[in-house]
């Protein structure tokens, strides 16, 4: 009977925790968050992505997040699944893939274990004068992504999926701050809210239920 209770022990062991079902994502905005907060945010979130870069909305310069480092490495240390994303303000095709390169550079010292996104959200230079355009350019940026061995993802808000980026051919992550999604495509995530409330971080965040 002592074998049998070993082997138990064993497999409790061996028992995988489950993660809990939710995202925040976090950027400049939210500051460096230590790890012990980030032990705290994993009591509400399993997942957790980071702001690596981002493209000035004025002019195509493509810039690093300060707090990206701290917050990866950290978030990473208290168990969390962890991703990254760049803003887009690509215009072309050309573009998009010069934001992802510049993405993956950085990432080259870190070992993201979620989605690596394209941050598609019109403002200032990227807008909805783009039309269908926005699908070829999300594809490209995730083209590139997937080619350096990462998983890809697209993230955009619901009426820019409905009307312009209608045809994308990786998986995406849906904003909609309702009480519900009405995207009918697939989707792996949903961003429901850029007011939600998290132990361990000051001020609102936003927060995605993960699929």
């Amino acid at each position: 009977s002592a074998f049998l209770l070993n082997r138990s022990s064993d497999l409790l062991v061996d028992e995988p925790v489950a993660l809990k079902k939710k995202c925040i994502d976090v950027s400049y905005w939210q500051g460096s968050i230590s790890q012990a907060n980030w032990e705290k945010v994993k009591n509400t979130c399993g997942y957790a992505i980071c702001r690596a870069s981002y493209t000035n909305q004025k002019s195509f310069k493509l810039n690093r997040d300060s707090t990206f480092s701290a917050n990866f490495t950290n978030a990473k240390a208290a168990g969390m699944k962890v991703g990254a994303y760049h803003y887009s303000q690509a215009i072309s095709v050309a573009e998009a893939k010069t934001e992802a390169e510049y993405l993956c550079n950085i990432l080259k010292n870190f070992t993201p274990t979620f989605y690596v996104v394209c941050d598609f959200e019109y403002g200032g230079r990227l807008n909805s004068k783009i039309g269908k355009k926005a699908s070829d350019i999300a594809n490209a940026f995730c083209d590139v992504v997937k080619a350096h061995g990462y998983q890809p993802c697209i993230y955009a808000n619901t009426s820019t999926l409905q009307t312009n980026l209608t045809a994308p051919k990786y998986p995406v992550w849906v904003a909609q701050y309702n009480d519900t999604c009405t995207y009918k495509d697939a989707k792996v995530m949903w961003q429901y809210t850029s007011s939600g409330k998290v132990d361990g971080v000051s001020g609102r965040v936003d927060l995605s239920i993960v699929y």
